[in-house]
This record gives C-alpha cells, structure tokens and sequence, in this order.
C-alpha cells in the first residue's frame, strides 16, 4: 500500500512539474507575442514619422522654390 501511495505522490510531483512547465511557456509565449506586438507599433510610428519628415521636406522645398521666384520676379522688376 505505501509503494502505491509513494508512485500517487511521485505522479502528482511530476503532473505538477509538467503544469509548471506549461505554465511558463505559455507565459513566454505571451511575452514574446507582446513583444512582436510593440515592435510592429514601432515599426508603424517609424514609418508614420518617416512620412511626415518626407511630407515637411517636401513643403520646405516648396516654400524655397516659391521664395525664389519671388526673388527672380523683384529682380526682374528691377532691372
């Protein structure tokens, strides 16, 4: 009888065990999907800031081209 009792214990050790196991793989798991989740939202910001960097550079070149018009058309009234 106590043989037996001692293999129900040993099981119940090792079904533990195993549930512990399954337990933190799961939770890294789970951290590892957080994390991809971030880097995708960093990504996502990266590029959104890359958009707007390329749209104020394209207004500042704008800008300097209607400045230099400008410039060109009072020097032609000028001369």
């Amino acid at each position: 009888m106590q043989e037996l009792e001692r293999r129900e214990y040993e099981l119940g050790l090792r079904m533990r065990e195993q549930r512990r196991h399954e337990e933190m793989r799961r939770d890294d798991l789970r951290r590892d999907d957080l994390r991809r989740d971030d880097l995708r939202e960093d990504d996502r910001r990266a590029l959104e800031r890359r958009e707007d960097l390329r749209r104020d550079a394209a207004r500042e070149a704008e800008r300097r081209r209607e400045i230099e018009a400008e410039d060109r058309r009072a020097l032609d009234r000028r001369r």
